[in-house]
This record gives structure tokens, sequence and C-alpha cells, in this order.
């Protein structure tokens, strides 16, 4: 009896101790997904392109997004900038990141695409995956004020050779390469002209007579009032921002290319994180305060769940490789 005792006390500690192994494995130190804070890397510049203190709507933006989805993550989101090399290097941040959803990225059309497109970057399409769309950036071809022309058909028209500003890495920028596009299909090609920021002052000075430019960001220019807008860079013409101006739907330019802001983790993350991470951002972009400062500086909404921000993703990816082979920036493997 005393031995038969014995073994079902040694087999209740045995359960008793797995047991606990197990709740302990699954507990504070293996619990639900998040249980510290996590780290927003951008590529998105904290100020404007012509001033060193005053933020950017788009860093404005994120600003707001962040705290909201701090709320729905139950952690402290920290939201950090890395712009260098044309958002190259937030990108390779968010690639070599450990596989744990601890640090993700919020990407915009930077060449940190269209740069791995093109074979120049350290990281590969595959190694960071996207888990939810944010919004569209409206671009626009920024000219002077008393410029001739008054939309890109007025510019083939016309005939007069046009620069373009870039700014270097080859014209990759999703926004430049919208611009070529449209050209080429209004039936003209730009005059290419490296410049060191997107400041559209420069056009004033002369070095060039057109720059591509986030619509939003034009009101915020110290001479805005100099300059004009002969295109949009949006098929969406019902946009109240877009309003009495020329956009590639009236002047019936279709442009494959039209670049999406989205997050990122690396490619090995698990499938329950990036879900949990994808409905967090989705929540945060719901929120009224971030709605309304996405229309304030002409940012369309787009939100794309994790089911299908991959395709969304793949046919852009797919759209800017068609683009730049077109355009001959695509070199032949």
């Amino acid at each position: 009896m005393l031995a038969g005792g014995l073994t079902m006390v040694k087999k209740m500690v045995s359960f008793w101790f797995v047991a606990g192994a197990l709740a302990i494995w699954s507990g504070p130190l293996h619990g639900e997904w998040p249980e510290r804070g996590l780290t927003l890397v951008t590529s998105t510049p904290l100020t404007l392109p012509w001033s060193a203190t005053e933020a950017s709507p788009q860093a404005l933006l994120l600003d707001t997004l962040v705290p909201r989805l701090s709320r729905e993550l139950g952690v402290p989101v920290t939201l950090i900038s890395r712009p260098e090399g044309g958002g190259v290097l937030a990108a390779e941040m968010v690639a070599g990141a450990r596989p744990d959803g601890y640090l993700f990225g919020a990407l915009g059309s930077e060449p940190a695409l269209t740069r791995v497109i093109q074979g120049y970057t350290p990281y590969v399409w595959g190694e960071m995956v996207p888990v939810a769309t944010g919004w569209r950036v409206l671009h626009a071809i920024v000219t002077s004020r008393d410029a001739e022309a008054g939309d890109l058909r007025d510019v083939a028209r016309i005939g007069k050779p046009m620069r373009l500003a870039h700014i270097g890495l080859t014209p990759v920028y999703s926004g430049t390469l919208m611009a070529l596009e449209a050209a080429k299909k209004a039936g003209f090609t730009w005059g290419l002209e490296r410049v060191e920021r997107m400041d559209p002052a420069i056009i004033l000075e002369g070095r060039a007579e057109a720059m591509v430019l986030p619509l939003g960001y034009l009101k915020y220019h110290p001479q805005a009032d100099r300059f004009k807008v002969i295109t949009v860079l949006t098929h969406d013409d019902s946009l109240p921002c877009v309003a009495g101006l020329p956009t590639l739907e009236s002047q019936r330019l279709e442009v494959a290319v039209n670049p999406l802001f989205a997050f990122y983790v690396p490619g090995k993350v698990g499938w329950r994180v990036r879900s949990r991470l994808s409905s967090a951002i989705n929540n945060a972009l719901k929120q009224p305060a971030v709605l309304s400062r996405l229309a304030g500086d002409c940012f369309t909404a787009y939100r794309e769940d994790l089911e299908g921000v991959g395709a969304v993703l793949d046919r852009e990816y797919e759209n800017q490789a068609d683009a730049l082979k077109a355009l001959g920036f695509l070199e032949p493997k």
C-alpha cells in the first residue's frame, strides 16, 4: 500500500512539474505577443525638405498614428526615422531585424522599393513582408506660377524642353517614376536635373522647370503662391484636394505606378504576430484624428488587411518593375 501511494505521489509530482513548466513557458516570459515595447522605423524624413525644424506632414501623421497604435497593442511604440539612402537604410533594418515582430517598418514611395527591383540593395523582396497598407501620397508636378504650360498635354504641345528635378540614385523615386511615365504617355520626355533637395525654390533659381512633390507639402512652402500644379498624379478626380487641378484622369493619361505607404515586418515573422500587428495598425488607422490628418494633408486612406496586402504590394512591385523596364532603368538579367 505504501509503495503504491509513493508511486501515485511521484506521478502527481511529475504531472505538476510538467504543468508548472508549461505554465512558466506560456506565462510572463512567453505570453501573448507583444510583451514589451515595439520600435517602428520609418523611411520618412521628420522635417520638410526646405526646413531643418518644421515637421513634414507625413511625420506628423505618423506622430498621430503611433499613440493610437500603442493603445491597440497595449505596449509603447517608439518611432524612429532613418531616411538615409532614400529609405534603403530603414528597409534594411526591417529586413535584417530579429523575426519576433518587435521591430517593424513604415515605408513609403522612396527608392527603398525601386532600388531593390534594380538589385542595388543589401536585401531582397521577401526578406521583408507587408502586414498592412496605410495611405497613398498624392504627388503633384509643380512649376513656377508664370510657366506657359497648364498641364502635361500643354508641355507636349508647346515643345519647349523642360527639366525635371530629382535627387539622384538614378531617378527611381516613385513620384519621379510616375512623372516620367506620364510624360511618355503625353508625348514628351523630361530632361533630368539632379539636385540635392526636393525644394521647389530650385525652380525659382532656374535650375529646373518642374519638380514632383507631395501635394499636401506645397501649402507649407514659404513661397507657395509662386508655384502652380500642372498635374496631380492620380486617376481619382473626386478627391477634395484635387478640385480644380489637372489630373492624370482629366488628361486621359494612363500610369500604372501608384505607390502605397505600407507597414512591413521581417519575412520570417510568424503568422500570429503578423495578424495581431495588422489588426492593430488597421484599427489605429480608423481613428478620427488619423483620418482627419490624412485628409487635411492630401493623403488618401488605403487600408488592406493581412489577407490582401501581399497581393496588393506584389502588384505594385510588378508595376514599378514594368515601368522601370519600359523607361530603360532596369538592366536585363
